[in-house]
């Protein structure tokens, strides 16, 4: 049965709309997806630990936007900071600054993490070092992975954690096994705040300064 020009051209246009409307929606929906699961983050950003291990794509790409912004900075942060004792031997990071926060004088130092351990350097005074290091398995490699991944995002941000109340913390970039210094005034260019120069890890990119929040 033939058709008239009409016909055809209305069924040509209705075919053509729908590979157009297809052919939208594929480009747009990992967009709109991702979008969606930012909005679910800004709404509660205590997702953002479950997200980060998600094998989904749309996941992913939310997490790394909202990492982006200040509320996620901060998430992550809390999530690194806390990654360090994610461990077999959780617990020694927090206690190790807990115990010298009551004691007097100057404390400050920083703080290294990789795949596979963790480190400590820290001074009391002009001089005064100690340092502890561990090599240990972390509980969950892939959230930890993840974390290291991420933790770029944080550079050059000041953060106080609850858990850590009375210190100040920033992440720095390691660069061919130096660390930059902290942007606090009065750091930056100047080699009072670390007396010494530890070795860093080969593996570590980033590290994490801290210091009393009432210096």
């Amino acid at each position: 049965m033939s058709r008239s020009p009409r016909q055809v051209f209305v069924i040509s246009a209705g075919a053509l709309c729908v590979v157009v409307v297809s052919f939208v929606g594929v480009r747009l929906w990992p967009k709109l997806e991702r979008e969606y699961f930012v909005y679910q983050l800004r709404s509660d950003p205590s997702r953002l630990e479950e997200m980060l291990t998600a094998e989904r794509p749309s996941e992913r790409a939310a997490v790394r936007k909202f990492a982006q912004g200040k509320a996620g900075k901060k998430w992550l942060f809390d999530l690194y900071l806390k990654e360090y004792d994610r461990s077999s031997m959780g617990g020694i990071v927090q206690n190790f600054l807990i115990r010298w926060r009551s004691k007097a004088g100057d404390f400050r130092g920083f703080l290294a993490l990789w795949e596979d351990g963790f480190s400590c350097d820290r001074w009391t005074g002009p001089t005064s070092q100690g340092s502890l290091s561990y090599a240990t398995a972390p509980e969950n490699r892939v959230r930890r992975q993840k974390i290291l991944a991420l933790i770029h995002a944080c550079i050059g941000e000041s953060f106080e954690v609850e858990a850590f109340n009375g210190f100040e913390f920033q992440v720095a970039r390691v660069t061919d096994g130096t660390a930059e210094l902290p942007s606090w005034p009065g750091m930056q260019g100047s080699a009072a705040f670390l007396p010494s120069t530890p070795s860093i890890k080969p593996s570590v990119e980033y590290v994490c300064f801290f210091r009393r929040n009432s210096e």
